[in-house]
């Protein structure tokens, strides 16, 4: 992925940006795994090249596939800063992307009538189905650097995260949804239930999206119970993510052991992503959906040997030299409209398919 104009490397450093940016960029020009990440709140940007594999024993940014064990996750550890990697970048001849999108784009007629036939088919078994989406272009010229300090900067309080590793292809995401945060040394740890979706404008939750977030709450208090935790539940407030808001339920509290990657693997795909039961929906969504997932519906993170914070991939864009492909999704019942639907898909790429445009030439 090259940026729409040519720059050296000096010329990157002594632009108005900050370094970490540029070094992203620049590790993405040349094909050189890499992570740049924020966490919720913050504009503390950490960024960290690692063009020489596996570093056992160093801290990683963790890449959890859709549907994929703990086991299979993939890692890019923490080898270079951005001042280490941006004196040495001249050394890593540049190359396109080659990792391939898919296309063309899910169509609207498509989606409605897969949707309809869903919504048929809960009325009969009950329970939810989370079903995607993809909208992607190619033969385009994308700004990188314009696309990536806009996207950020629209979502402070996500789990902002931009990466490339060959297994994946270069993608960028605004998360609010954490998956995970455990601290090995006191045991304490939070998760969160994040579901139901309306536009900011409205002002009462109906029946259909309460549903939906008793379903995942349920489902990761289960997982908690089972694992052994003592924990206590809050309801937040609203999460807003322009133009929509979720519902969001805040898990608190100790693990008797360290568990994590079991817990992990129990806790993802949670029913916000896949729907309940969950081992039912995933198999729907493999008969429905004519797109593969990749790394949506996954998690990224950063893992320490103190520490773990991983956040559930979505609100994601995959890029290449020259085109995207964003995933979308949303949590499909009985009561769903197919309709409204189509249009919470849209909802929920409106920010970042109006700053690609703006980034795109």
């Amino acid at each position: 992925m090259q940026p729409s104009t040519t720059f050296t490397v000096k010329q990157l450093i002594e632009a108005p940006m900050t370094k970490e940016f540029t070094a992203a960029i620049e590790a993405a020009h040349r094909q050189i795994p890499f992570a740049l990440f924020a966490f919720p709140g913050s504009q503390d940007y950490q960024f960290f090249a690692n063009p020489n594999g596996e570093l056992p024993g160093k801290p990683f940014f963790i890449i959890n596939k859709w549907n994929v064990s703990f086991n299979g996750s993939l890692r890019i550890y923490e080898e270079l800063d951005a001042d280490a990697f941006l004196g040495n970048a001249d050394q890593y001849p540049a190359q396109p992307c080659q990792s391939p999108l898919q296309t063309p784009s899910t169509t609207r007629d498509d989606y409605l009538q897969k949707i309809t036939a869903l919504i048929d088919h809960l009325k009969e078994r009950g329970g939810k189905t989370v079903f995607s989406r993809i909208i992607s272009e190619e033969n385009i010229t994308i700004d990188l650097m314009q696309l990536l300090e806009t996207q950020f900067s629209s979502f402070p309080e996500t789990f902002r995260f931009f990466y490339y590793i060959p297994q994946t292809g270069l993608w960028l995401g605004t998360s609010p949804e954490l998956l995970l945060d455990y601290d090995r040394e006191t045991g304490c740890f939070s998760t969160m239930s994040l579901a139901g979706t309306r536009e900011t404008v409205n002002t009462q939750w109906d029946d259909k999206n309460i549903d939906e977030q008793n379903m995942v709450a349920r489902f990761i208090s289960d997982v908690l119970t089972s694992a052994g935790a003592q924990f206590t539940v809050q309801r937040c407030e609203d999460v807003c993510f322009k133009p929509v808001c979720h519902i969001c339920d805040l898990f608190t509290g100790t693990l008797k052991e360290d568990n994590c990657p079991e817990l992990l693997n129990r806790l993802s795909p949670t029913p916000a992503l896949s729907g309940f039961p969950v081992r039912t929906a995933i198999e729907e969504i493999s008969q429905l959906e004519s797109h593969q997932r990749e790394c949506y519906g996954g998690y990224v993170g950063y893992v320490t040997a103190a520490k773990l914070k991983c956040f559930v991939n979505l609100r994601s864009i995959k890029l290449t030299e020259s085109g995207y492909c964003i995933f979308a999704g949303g949590g499909v019942t009985a009561h769903s409209v197919a309709e409204d639907e189509w249009k919470e898909t849209e909802n929920k790429t409106m920010i970042l398919r109006k700053n690609l445009a703006e980034a795109t030439h």
